[in-house]
C-alpha cells in the first residue's frame, strides 16, 4: 500500500504548485530525503513531476534518484484522488520546508528522519 503525499512550493506570485507522489510520502522517507535537498533542487523536482504526470518515488536527496510516472506505469495516473494523500510538504518562499499530516497537524522537522 502507499503512503501518498503532494509535494509543493510557494510561487513568487503567492500561489502554489505542487505535485503527487505515490510511495513512501510519510516524513522519514520523503520527508527526510526532502530535508536534505536544495530548495532549487525540490522546485526541479516539482516542475518536472507536474510534466510527467507525477513522482512514482524518491530513493534520495540527489535529483538522479527521482523515479517519475512514464509509460510503464500507466495506472497510477488513476490512482491520483484530489485530497487523498496522507502528507503535504510545502516549501515557503523563504526556503522553510514544511510538512502537514491529513488532518491538519504540523509534524515537526525532527520527525523526519531515517
Amino acid at each position: 500500500m502507499a503512503t501518498r503525499s503532494v509535494i509543493g512550493y510557494i510561487q513568487d506570485d503567492g500561489s502554489y504548485l505542487g505535485v503527487y507522489c505515490h510511495y513512501d510520502g510519510y516524513p522519514s522517507g520523503v520527508g527526510s530525503f526532502l530535508l536534505k535537498m536544495n530548495p532549487e533542487d525540490i522546485k526541479t523536482m516539482v516542475t518536472a513531476g507536474i510534466i510527467k504526470g507525477g513522482i512514482r518515488s524518491i530513493y534520495s536527496s540527489d535529483l538522479t534518484e527521482v523515479e517519475y510516472f512514464d509509460e510503464s506505469w500507466p495506472h497510477a495516473r488513476r490512482t491520483q484522488l484530489p485530497g487523498g494523500e496522507e502528507y503535504d510538504y510545502i516549501l515557503d518562499a523563504d526556503g522553510t520546508l514544511t510538512c502537514t499530516d491529513s488532518q491538519g497537524n504540523d509534524i515537526p522537522q525532527d520527525q523526519w528522519h531515517r
